[in-house]
């Protein structure tokens, strides 16, 4: 697979979303995304290494204490996968200002990777639909 989307239960449509729209840009690509793809929980690991690329989408604090999501983003760093930052913030889809996640302070997780996805990711503007320009800047 070419790419792995990493998310939360809160943000599922954000990243089915972002998903097709990628699909629509890249015709042939293929994304790993739970929801269309998991077979076995027990090989999510697997899944992640099998990937060329790594999606972190990050709406919302519960990535980071989602007990999948740390699996995910563990074997991702373990074997150094590229790693591109999405933030949704739309508060009305499980998003979240990025004013309300900089206190990450008591995350159970590597901290830095917060740190990262506050810093660098791209933010995801949402419109009907998602801009593909705006999901030009992920690739």
């Amino acid at each position: 697979r070419h790419l792995f989307i990493s998310h939360s239960w809160d943000n599922q449509d954000a990243a089915a979303t972002v998903k097709r729209q990628l699909q629509l840009l890249l015709p042939g690509v293929s994304i790993f995304l739970d929801i269309d793809n998991l077979e076995d929980i027990s090989f999510l690991e697997r899944y992640v290494r099998g990937s060329a690329v790594f999606l972190l989408l990050m709406g919302s604090e519960s990535y980071f204490t989602s007990r999948n999501c740390l699996r995910e983003v563990r074997r991702a760093a373990a074997t150094s996968k590229p790693l591109i930052l999405l933030h949704d913030c739309n508060r009305k889809k499980n998003g979240a200002p990025l004013s309300e996640l900089r206190p990450i302070e008591h995350l159970a997780c590597a901290e830095h990777l917060a740190e990262a996805v506050l810093r660098l990711g791209v933010t995801l503007l949402r419109s009907k639909p998602i801009q593909p320009p705006r999901l030009g800047r992920v690739l």
